[in-house]
Parts: structure tokens; C-alpha cells; sequence
């Protein structure tokens, strides 16, 4: 049932014809002979038109309420797509993080090789103990292992941003570490935009609307309702037997009821 449909009037037409033919004996009081008609007809045709309204108060609030619950539908809609712009986001920027990670653990073991070098050399002459030169590949690998580490946190994150932005899985892009925002942002219109535009506070709002509509919908059921009707008839029969000959009834007929 839409909206429109509570303050609509309900009507039912009907329209039927009947014929019959049929052998009839009659017996009448003033005349003890009786009397026989092979093959009366008999015709019936009925036509009528039947309209309800019933006014419910408490149906505008619904209308209201409902259009309250749209609202929030596709308030929910808009959260989600943000929700999932936001997502996208995070997931960049932290793509862009981990390759600027990768960019400094790859200058850390050109510096543990250097180190791990020049430990070797020294090692090979005489000039340091073998103890500093062990130190030095214990540094080299450690730096090496959280290289590779690294590679698969990349993986990862790169799939996650695919997933995100519905593409496959090993899909190769490049990423940009710097993004220009062509309009200064200004800290009073975020502010504002907070209030006006925060879809989860609207969504609230909504619902608190909606609870008030629906205390204020079991009030209006209290309140008296009136049902109307009315209806037109037109009743004609026709028969070769019996008193009439014809019986012919048209009209209107309405009335109301309060409850």
C-alpha cells in the first residue's frame, strides 16, 4: 500500500446478468386450476457501484513517519558510500606510507652494507676484531629481513586498495605521495559542514523525529474515526411468471459511521 493509498476511498463495482428458462407450474388461491408455462424466461440484471472512505487521524502522522524513514534510508546510503570513500583514502595514504618506509629501510642497509664492508676490510687486515665484523652482518641481515618484510606489507596493502576500488587483486598503479587541494580549507567552514552535513547526526535527528511520530501516532488512534459509505444500484428482473411481470429498483444509498 503507497502512501497516497490512506487517504483514498475504497470502491467496488459489480455488473452480472443472468437468464434462465424453465417449466412452471402455478397454483393460485382465487382459481383452483392450475396454470402451466413451458419454457418461462427469466432475465436478472444487477449493477452497483459500493465506495468506503474511512478517515484514521492517526494516518497523517504515519504519512509523516514514513517519509521520515525514507529520509533515513537514503541518508544510510549516502554513510555508506562515504564510509567507503573513506576507506579508499586510509587505504592510499597508507600505501603511501609503507613505500616511503621501504624508501628509508633500503637507505638503512645500503648503510648496514657499507658498514659490513668496511668491517670485512678491516677484519681482513688486522685493524678490528672479529667480533665488530659479526656485529656488522648481524646488522646487515636484520635490516635485509625487515626489507623484505616490508615487500610483503606493500603486497598487502596494494591488494587491500584494489579491493577497495573493486579492481583485481594484482593490479599495478603508481602513487603519488603529495595531492593538491585546489580550494583552501578554512576551519569555520569545516565546523559548519560538520552540523549541515554530517549524515550520521542527520540520521539521528531523523530517528528522534521518528520516535516522536510514533508516540504521537498512538495518541491519534485514541481520537474517533469515521468511516463513509455509499453506494448506487440498479436491479432490474424481468420474468414471464408470476405477480411481476418486471421489477425495476434504482437509487442511492449512503450513510456513516463514527467509532
Amino acid at each position: 500500500m503507497g502512501t497516497g493509498d490512506y487517504f483514498m476511498p475504497t470502491i467496488d463495482a459489480t455488473y452480472a446478468r443472468n437468464f434462465s428458462t424453465e417449466d412452471v407450474e402455478q397454483r393460485f388461491v382465487n382459481d383452483p386450476e392450475p396454470r402451466t408455462i413451458d419454457g418461462a424466461k427469466s432475465r436478472t440484471e444487477n449493477f452497483s457501484v459500493v465506495g468506503i472512505y474511512g478517515f484514521q487521524p492517526e494516518n497523517i502522522i504515519v504519512m509523516k513517519r514514513l517519509g521520515q524513514l525514507t529520509e533515513i534510508s537514503e541518508l544510510d546510503a549516502k554513510v555508506a558510500v562515504e564510509n567507503t570513500v573513506a576507506s579508499i583514502s586510509t587505504a592510499y595514504y597508507r600505501l603511501v606510507l609503507e613505500l616511503q618506509r621501504y624508501q628509508v629501510l633500503e637507505r638503512t642497509l645500503e648503510l648496514s652494507q657499507s658498514r659490513l664492508d668496511i668491517a670485512e676490510a678491516q677484519y681482513e687486515l688486522g685493524g678490528a676484531g672479529k667480533r665488530d665484523f659479526l656485529t656488522a652482518e648481524v646488522d646487515y641481515n636484520s635490516d635485509l629481513t625487515l626489507l623484505v618484510n616490508q615487500e610483503q606489507i606493500i603486497k598487502a596493502a596494494r591488494i587491500n586498495l584494489n579491493e577497495l576500488m573493486a579492481l583485481a587483486p594484482d593490479t599495478q598503479f603508481a602513487v603519488n605521495d603529495t595531492i593538491l587541494i585546489e580550494e583552501p580549507l578554512r576551519l569555520i567552514d569545516l565546523e559548519e559542514n560538520a552540523f549541515i552535513d554530517n549524515k550520521q547526526l542527520l540520521i539521528t535527528q531523523r530517528q528522534q523525529n521518528v520516535a516522536f511520530l510514533q508516540m504521537k501516532e498512538l495518541q491519534m488512534q485514541r481520537l474517533p474515526q469515521i468511516n463513509l459509505n455509499g453506494s448506487y444500484v440498479n436491479n432490474t428482473s424481468n420474468s414471464d411468471a408470476g405477480f411481476l411481470l418486471q421489477n425495476q429498483r434504482q437509487g442511492f444509498n449512503y450513510g456513516g459511521i463514527s467509532h
